[in-house]
């Protein structure tokens, strides 16, 4: 890369260029300081002042300068999407980044001397699928619609473009294909500044950090260089954390923080992207619920869209609201028994129905021995319930 002098950097742009490319498989950009004159540029490319990459033939110097003059490009044939070319590093690429070594995937496709890629993204978190469009677009200038996946409360986004593919994988350095235990920070990344680093575990946490019912927050990814790697940036960044020294049976690694400070959430909170659920759990960890509710069904369904159940859990909050509700007062064991959970489980979700208010916590003395044992009753009136902000689950 070039620098500009104000502590950007221009990216090589000629490595998205094959040396085997045939004309269809040309990548013609828009320059607002250069065009060739190409018979191979299509009449309806040349009259938009587009020109063939590989033709760009000058000394380094004039190079940079005409590629940070780029603002558009394009495959050579009839079918070509023109989209956005990044001329530099940006916060939006180094989101994608981090986004796409957590939950995506960069598949490369070659027929003869044709490549073509496939890139895709997974989530359970709709909004946070969303912000990654958004971040998509911005850069790209590519309008990415976000699925749901058939019988799964899964999202995706999904698109098919060489002159992106190309550029993820030669200018910012994502791998392709399976990658899983081997990905790692780009090094155009690792080595720039710093607020670039932070936007880059953004990406990585806002898809595979996880924020649980207890308030622990962690990060869980095969790539034991990642984990690595995210400790040396936590430890530079103030924020304590436990690492853990040997992957789980299923062959994760893991780092969390399972009381942080006041200090250490707020910090935590500016490493996931706004309004994704991680976000808010986070926020609410910070900020008491103070939004009332107009009826019990909508209660739930914020309650549930913020905690859903967790493929580990044999219970939902809806679950425990509805028993409560039935027994409307039981003792912390009575009500764990009736549910057929651990009465350590039940607190997590008990913890967070009292702070919605829709049940209080009573201690009652013990009949005939000292001491005082907890009872759990239900708060019929839905007016004074509060729930963690409007608009949740939208």
């Amino acid at each position: 890369m070039k620098s500009t002098g104000v502590g950007a950097e221009i990216f090589d742009l000629a490595r998205l260029c094959d040396n085997g490319d045939t004309d269809a498989g040309l990548v013609l950009v828009r320059s607002r300081r250069y065009f060739i004159k190409d018979e191979r540029v299509l009449v309806r490319y040349a009259s938009k002042k587009f020109f063939p990459l590989d033709r760009l033939k000058v000394t380094d110097n004039k190079k940079y300068g005409i590629i940070k003059n780029i603002d558009k490009g394009v495959i050579n044939n009839t079918c070509g999407v023109i989209v956005k070319v990044p001329t530099c590093l940006t916060i939006n690429l180094c989101k994608i980044a981090g986004a796409l070594c957590a939950d995506g995937h960069i598949q490369e496709v070659k027929k003869g001397n044709k490549r073509s890629y496939i890139i895709e993204l997974d989530d359970k978190d709709k909004i946070a699928v969303q912000k990654f469009s958004n971040w998509f677009f911005n850069e790209f200038g590519y309008r990415l619609k976000v699925k749901k996946k058939k019988d799964h409360e899964v999202y995706s986004i999904d698109v098919g473009n060489k002159i992106i593919g190309r550029f993820l994988h030669r200018i910012l350095g994502l791998q392709t294909g399976e990658k899983s235990s081997r990905v790692n920070i780009p090094k155009v990344i690792r080595y720039a500044d710093k607020k670039y680093l932070r936007a880059f575990w953004l990406g990585v946490l806002t898809f595979d950090g996880a924020v649980n019912l207890s308030g622990a927050i962690e990060l869980l990814i095969r790539s034991k260089a990642m984990i690595k790697s995210f400790s040396q940036f936590a430890k530079s960044e103030g924020i304590s954390i436990t690492t853990h020294k040997l992957p789980d049976k299923n062959g994760f690694w893991r780092v969390h923080a399972s009381k942080p400070a006041v200090n250490d959430i707020k910090k935590w909170l500016k490493l996931f992207e706004k309004d994704s659920k991680s976000w808010k759990k986070i926020y609410y960890m910070l900020n008491d619920f103070n939004i009332k509710t107009d009826s019990e069904k909508t209660a739930i369904r914020i309650l549930y869209g913020l905690y859903p159940t967790q493929n580990i859990s044999k219970t939902s909050i809806k679950d425990v609201f509805h028993k409560i509700k039935k027994l409307k007062k039981a003792t912390n064991n009575e009500l764990a028994f009736s549910l057929g959970i651990d009465p350590d489980t039940l607190r997590k979700y008990r913890n967070l129905l009292k702070k919605a208010n829709i049940i209080k916590i009573v201690e009652v003395k013990k009949t005939g021995s000292d001491g005082h044992r907890m009872l759990i009753e239900y708060n019929r009136n839905v007016e004074t319930w509060r729930m963690p902000g409007e608009g949740l689950y939208g």
